[in-house]
């Protein structure tokens, strides 16, 4: 995703990209995602649905776009509940990183929801989906698939890549579609401050200002990738979430005998470092 507050950015050229490539003074992990919560709770700060109809007093709306990895979504869910914050996970019904049906993702989902957190569609869509009415369709199309597993879902979206998907009508990101709270849109009687960690564009700290700058209302997107991985930089993030997808997937394979054999433990830990190490010096001689 790679749009905060009212701005949207579009990477066209592999130069551009590096060089907004940053390294942060701070890096986003556990530790700093606990003091960000903190904050707002000590500032006063009560975390509320995107289905709210009125808002009453200091407000966050925070919301986890859920874009690779059940196993961290699962993992800031519970670090939410022990802080006590709510926020809002948005989930994909046609991710190619995760699948919500399958028995070990139905899992992850239910004891999300045990931890208390908000449940919302976090909408994908394709070419195809050129018009209002084309989305509308599959809008209600795959919320209804997605509510059939999900029963205490919200009919509260988000568009998964927006920046990608509206690069040629930025008015429609935030349209409303009847029956469904749009949280690029307009919700909770009024459009709202929106900040996102999106490709690390903010510095903790300057994250935490956000926060103490008195805002009454705003909406504040943290991926669990972001802050579970440990890094300061977004090339440094996304191999660790490579990584990561091979953990989740670990389970799979240990139902292969063969592997087994090879892995009893399933794939070591030494040579996902060894992996990730490699990832890494090839993307620094680039």
């Amino acid at each position: 995703m790679i749009i905060a507050g009212d701005k949207m950015e579009t990477v066209d050229d592999r130069t551009l990209f590096k060089n907004k490539l940053k390294y942060l003074k701070k890096p986003y992990t556990i530790k700093s995602y606990n003091e960000i919560i903190q904050i707002l709770l000590k500032e006063g700060y009560a975390f509320k649905s995107f289905a709210l109809k009125q808002i009453s007093g200091k407000t966050i709306f925070l919301r986890h776009d859920i874009d690779y990895s059940l196993n961290w979504a699962e993992k800031l869910a519970k670090i939410n509940n022990q802080l006590g914050a709510k926020g809002t996970f948005f989930f994909q019904l046609r991710s190619g990183m995760y699948n919500l049906f399958s028995f070990d993702g139905l899992k992850i989902l239910r004891k999300i929801i045990d931890y208390g957190q908000y449940i919302g569609f976090h909408l994908t869509l394709s070419s195809e989906q050129d018009t209002y009415e084309k989305i509308n369709l599959l809008l209600k199309h795959d919320f209804n698939v997605f509510k059939s597993l999900v029963p205490e879902c919200e009919a509260v979206f988000a568009w998964h890549n927006p920046g990608i998907a509206f690069i040629n009508d930025k008015q429609l990101m935030e349209r409303n579609f009847k029956g469904f709270v749009n949280a690029y849109g307009h919700f909770a009687n009024g459009k709202y401050p929106y900040y996102a960690d999106s490709n690390m564009r903010y510095e903790v700290m300057e994250i935490l200002d956000i926060i103490k700058s008195g805002e009454k209302v705003f909406q504040l997107a943290l991926a669990p990738m972001q802050w579970i991985s440990g890094h300061n930089n977004m090339a440094s993030i996304l191999i660790s979430t490579i990584s990561q997808k091979l953990k989740d997937m670990d389970s799979e394979f240990m139902t292969n005998y063969v592997f087994k054999e090879i892995f009893r433990d399933g794939i070591p830990h030494s040579a996902l470092n060894e992996f990730e190490k490699i990832l890494s010096d090839l993307w620094k001689r680039r």
